[in-house]
């Protein structure tokens, strides 16, 4: 007898507890990004704006809203996606380089100050 077998992956490093990762919903954004977009991914600003976009669905809306804040960015009522959108929006604006690359640069001292036995004990950020 046959029987059929199923998966569930999970990232153990950021799932919130909400729904896991699912093969097929994985496979089909894949599918609607092949089918849909790839007239626009030829496009250099597309390509960003999607490579930014798929890693900031990656992230807590609370870690969304801290990095908005940062940046001074309306919250207020916001959904994910539409939280997103204002953050990628403001990252690809050529104005706003220097303040994203610091965003970046602070973000990055404060992941290795966590990672560090010693001094993690001396970040209180949450």
């Amino acid at each position: 007898m046959k029987k059929n077998l199923s998966y569930v992956l999970i990232d153990n490093n950021k799932y919130d507890g909400t729904d896991p990762i699912d093969y097929n919903n994985l496979l089909k954004k894949v599918m609607d990004i092949e089918t849909n977009d790839m007239e626009n991914l030829d496009d250099p600003d597309m390509q960003q704006f999607a490579i930014l976009t798929y890693e900031y669905e990656e992230y807590k809306k609370k870690e969304l809203e801290i990095i908005a804040d940062y940046y001074s960015i309306s919250k207020r009522k916001k959904k994910k996606d539409e939280l997103i959108q204002d953050i990628v929006i403001f990252e690809l604006d050529p104005i706003n380089i220097e303040i994203t690359q610091r965003r970046k640069t602070l973000w990055f001292y404060m992941e290795e100050i966590k990672s560090d036995n010693y001094l993690r004990k001396y970040l209180i950020l949450d």
